[in-house]
């Protein structure tokens, strides 16, 4: 049987045309191992409960194909299973512990008195990692480095040293995983871009900052709107709880006289926001909808693949040059009803003259293969 095809030997009702091709794609760089378990049974309930004999469904992660296009309910649910995080995934294991947008942070600010990225990290540094603070310095002050001065938790230059450092290799890591994640995602749009009827992909991720990937993110979105590949985003976390100022596994508390309770609710919501941004940039560009702030995934899921109250929309532009721009889109209802919204794509590119549209070849994947982290 050809891929996307149900064998020969399978019932009439699963041998039915496809008319519709599904990816599931999993950061698992960035997801934990709650968000693995929860994004797994939920996308498991909602295929074994909704999928049709008519629909094809194929699973990705950022490293590898878990399962070809299919209709196959026994090998969709024995895919997902396979699913765990990535075995390179950043852990944040370090002392102190410093998000990817804390690290961004503190990788661009050089005064450790002023950003509330610095004064979180510090603080824990001193209070938690019980790193050096100025008390515990022997250098006389002539000796020590004339740019870092002393900051409000009292760290010692030394301190302030090791924890900028850390912060550059967190960082690193962080565009790393990143790139990989935008890549293996470029791949899956360039493969389901070669199916026919309509073609969908819901991107399973908890973020990632992409500032230093925006040209490769635009790429892909160019990509998704010329092939006509829809892209939803689906938040595995659901609510999401900025609750690290109260970690008791560790037994730590910011300092309350030195301010790092509110940095680090603002560091963290910060992050929280950033990294949100690229599942809504990728979802609005291509006329995809993102899933978020709902601990209801299997809710999630049929709302970004179901097809039921969707239609197919089209018109014939005039005066249309064949230069091969983009031209943006407006989709709005002409009366205002409560509760409707309307997603659409945001614009198109018109073909160019003198090419010759592409025939659609027939439908094959092979595994994503991804780079050393």
């Amino acid at each position: 049987a050809m891929p996307g095809q149900a064998p020969p030997g399978a019932p009439a009702h699963a041998r039915l045309a496809p008319r519709r091709f599904l990816v599931l794609y999993f950061d698992d760089l960035d997801m934990s191992d709650s968000d693995v378990i929860d994004a797994r049974d939920a996308a498991d309930h909602y295929l074994a409960t909704n999928l049709q004999a008519d629909e094809r469904v194929a699973l990705f992660t950022s490293s590898a194909m878990l399962s070809d296009f299919t209709v196959d309910l026994k090998q969709i649910h024995d895919a997902l299973f396979r699913l765990h995080p990535h075995p390179h995934a950043s852990s944040h294991a370090d002392c102190p512990s410093i998000s990817d947008y804390q690290a961004s942070e503190i990788s661009g600010e050089n005064n450790p008195n002023l950003s509330d990225a610095w004064k979180t990290a510090l603080d824990e540094a001193v209070n938690r990692c019980h790193m050096p603070k100025v008390t515990d310095v022997t250098t006389p002050p002539s000796k020590q480095a004339s740019g870092d001065p002393p900051a409000p938790s009292g760290a010692a230059p030394e301190t302030v040293a090791v924890v900028r450092n850390l912060a550059r290799s967190i960082l690193a890591q962080s565009e790393m995983q990143a790139r990989t994640s935008l890549q293996g995602l470029e791949q899956v749009v360039n493969m389901v871009a070669r199916a026919p009827g309509q073609r969908s992909i819901i991107l399973v991720s908890p973020g990632f900052l992409s500032q230093s990937e925006q040209y490769h993110l635009d790429r892909i979105i160019d990509r998704a709107l010329r092939s006509q590949v829809v892209i939803n985003s689906l938040d595995p976390r659901g609510l999401a709880l900025l609750m690290r100022e109260a970690d008791v596994t560790s037994g730590y508390m910011p300092s309350a006289n030195s301010g790092a309770v509110g940095a680090q609710h603002t560091v963290d919501t910060n992050r929280e926001m950033v990294a949100g941004d690229v599942l809504a940039e990728v979802a609005e560009g291509t006329g995809g909808e993102f899933f978020h702030n709902n601990n209801d995934l299997t809710a999630g899921f049929r709302a970004l693949a179901g097809s039921q109250g969707s239609y197919i929309l089209a018109f014939a532009p005039t005066d249309v040059k064949t230069d091969g721009k983009f031209h943006a889109l407006k989709v709005t209802l002409a009366e205002k009803h409560k509760g409707v919204s309307v997603q659409a794509r945001r614009g198109y590119f018109a073909t160019k003259e003198g090419t010759v549209a592409e025939e659609p070849p027939h439908l094959e994947t092979r595994p994503l293969t991804s780079p050393a982290i």
